[in-house]
């Protein structure tokens, strides 16, 4: 059963990855053969309710969206503005995560989504309108909010508290 710790790692993976792609480090194939890995990982998890609520069931959902749309634009070198219009999408519903986590006084939840929702705006505006001023920005914010919902989400699983 995937937990909320195990999909923080993942994601966190998958965006320290796609940060260090678009600042330049990384290969677009290499990233998206990752993205693909962790994208079916948390697809497959969703699709045969291995996930343990339905809150944690769309939220994994929008992971794994983002994971096979990193997949699709790194492996088959698809363009990333259909990305970047889903970062305004998600960033939105993980505004809503932060409330529903914040409401149940889970500030692992409260943080993580808090540092997507930001870092997926931020891709929004960078790679919709698109406004590639903001391109390092962003990949830095990428790889830095990647790294912190990773740690959160070890953390979490080695038995902190949060």
């Amino acid at each position: 059963m995937l937990t909320l710790t195990v999909g923080t790692v993942l994601v966190g993976a998958i965006m320290v990855a796609h940060g260090w792609w678009q600042v330049g480090v990384a290969e677009g194939k290499t990233t998206g053969w990752l993205a693909a890995i962790v994208g079916s990982i948390l697809g497959v998890s969703v699709a045969f309710g291995t996930v343990k609520s339905p809150e944690l069931g769309l939220l994994f959902a929008l992971w794994a969206i983002y994971a096979f749309m990193v997949a699709g634009a790194g492996i088959q070198g698809h363009g990333t503005r259909a990305l970047g219009f889903y970062g305004g999408f998600s960033s939105v519903a993980y505004l809503i995560y932060v409330i529903f986590f914040a409401r149940d006084n889970d500030a692992m939840g409260t943080a993580v989504t808090g540092v997507l929702a930001g870092s997926f705006f931020l891709l929004f505006l960078y790679m919709a309108p698109p406004l590639r001023a903001l391109a390092r920005v962003v990949a830095w914010i990428f790889i830095i909010g990647g790294a912190a919902v990773s740690v959160i989400g070890f953390a979490e699983l080695l038995g902190a508290t949060f």
